[in-house]
């Protein structure tokens, strides 16, 4: 009998395999169950279609894959608010699933494979409507010594007044405010703010690009005194996956393991496997850290993992993951073979002073 893992990693290659038929036949019946989207989004729409079906099966696949419905609908609520930001009807992202449910090949001996598939879409449209959509969510501080604070440099960052938003921050600082605290109470809750500015389309990307820029700028400007002379008994490789363009979360981390005294070894977004090998041989770290922001990106994550174990790397070297992926599923990070996860910067640095006491 097979185990579960087994049958969702068989249905996921199910997914990979017939991807492109699914998706242009899921696009072709939409388009013949909706004659009016010819005349209201032409060709170049039914296109667009096309690519959209193509990466709501790619996340469906990881979520199939990890056998999380989590991941799923995680993903289902972020393009229901997407559409609505767009103007459009949310709903439609659970029609059009349930269109590419209804064009799953039928093919002998994987019966299985496709119950489990439609029985994950089937669970996403009842939970969006167990979860109307509610507009007025934010990540923003309502309360707390810092929340006037983060606010004031939300308006400055979103205003392009970088200037500004990097001399309120040092005048802060210089009258004894702690760079840890700016980090998890300003910088991480702005940030997250910014994103979901863009994912309702009330800024754009450009606008999304030069807060995140600001933001890492005036990060550079503390550096003096986030980095000691001191020689630290610890040491921390810090580092994105491959595709995972989205860096100013792990250098938050990085910044912050510097903060608590060790020495840290940041070295970017899109990282390649085989760079990332060998700054483990050239830093020879006690605790690699490694981010990922999308589902997509956990098929990379779960190579470079199973590299560096099987690698002639020190097969005790602990690994800690994170990003939005592990927020909505919990024990991700368990099936992807890491030895932690973590929500934030604070818990990452606390998380791995467990894992090395344990392990020592």
């Amino acid at each position: 009998m097979k185990t579960n893992t087994e049958l969702a990693l068989r249905a996921a290659r199910f997914l990979e395999e017939h991807q492109e038929t699914i998706a242009a036949t899921a696009t072709g019946d939409a388009w013949q169950q909706n004659p009016h989207w010819i005349e209201r989004y032409g060709e170049a729409g039914r296109a667009r279609c096309y690519d959209d079906a193509g990466f709501h099966l790619t996340h469906l696949r990881q979520a199939v894959q990890s056998d999380s419905p989590n991941l799923y609908h995680s993903y289902l609520e972020w393009g229901r608010e997407l559409l609505i930001n767009l103007k459009l009807d949310g709903d439609d992202i659970s029609r059009f699933m349930q269109v590419i449910s209804d064009s799953l090949p039928q093919i002998t001996g994987e019966e299985e494979s496709i119950a489990r598939i439609r029985s994950l879409i089937d669970s996403g449209e009842a939970y969006l409507e167990q979860h109307p959509y509610c507009g007025e969510m934010s990540f923003m501080p309502s309360e707390g010594p810092l929340a006037e604070l983060a606010a004031r440099y939300l308006q400055l960052v979103l205003a392009l007044k970088r200037k500004e938003a990097c001399q309120l921050i040092m005048k802060e600082v210089d009258s004894g405010l702690s760079i840890r605290d700016i980090y998890l109470e300003l910088f991480q809750p702005v940030q997250r703010e910014v994103g979901l500015l863009w994912q309702r389309n009330q800024i754009s990307v450009a606008a999304e690009h030069y807060c995140t820029a600001t933001t890492q700028w005036v990060m550079s400007q503390l550096y003096p005194m986030i980095f000691s002379e001191n020689e630290p008994e610890r040491r921390v490789l810090t580092t994105c996956v491959g595709g995972n363009l989205h860096e100013i979360g792990i250098r938050m981390v990085a910044d912050l393991f510097e903060l608590s005294g060790w020495d840290s070894m940041f070295v970017g977004a899109n990282m390649p496997l085989a760079g990332i090998l060998d700054a483990i041989d050239e830093f020879e770290p006690h605790l690699l850290a490694i981010s990922v922001t999308l589902t997509t990106h956990l098929p990379q994550l779960e190579e470079v993992i199973a590299t560096v174990r099987r690698s002639h790397t020190p097969q005790q070297l602990p690994i800690m993951v994170g990003g939005l992926p592990f927020h909505y599923e919990p024990n991700l990070w368990q099936q992807i073979g890491a030895d932690a996860t973590a929500i934030d910067a604070e818990q990452a640095v606390n998380t791995a002073i467990e894992l090395l006491e344990h392990s020592a």
